[in-house]
């Protein structure tokens, strides 16, 4: 899989998580100046890969990439709080598990 294929992908689950209630903003990359919070980052973590079959009709391999997609939230009593940021994250990343679950592309 050309690398073309993984920002594909990659730029797909960022569209999914841009979607989501409680993020203002996605970005490909880990970003220290961020435009603002809650935000999320989607990165490539790792891949792995084996040898499929080889049989006359198809030739496969396997090949699994992991991307790693995290939620940001200020903590800071000013603006969210401890308690209402750890609401936004897990309230977040159960809107993404339900979101995946739904897209059957």
């Amino acid at each position: 899989m050309s690398i073309n294929r993984i920002e594909t992908i990659k730029q797909i689950i960022v569209n999914k998580v841009n979607g989501l209630s409680h993020i203002r903003h996605t970005y490909n990359f880990e970003n220290a100046n961020p435009d603002g919070f809650p935000f999320a980052t989607v990165t490539l973590s790792d891949f792995s890969g084996s040898f499929g079959d080889f049989s006359a009709i198809s030739k496969r391999n396997l090949r699994t990439w992991n991307f790693l997609v995290r939620v940001y939230v200020e903590r800071d009593e000013g603006s969210f709080g401890s308690e209402k940021a750890e609401r936004i994250a897990v309230e977040t990343a159960d809107e993404l598990l339900i979101a995946f679950d739904n897209d059957l592309t």
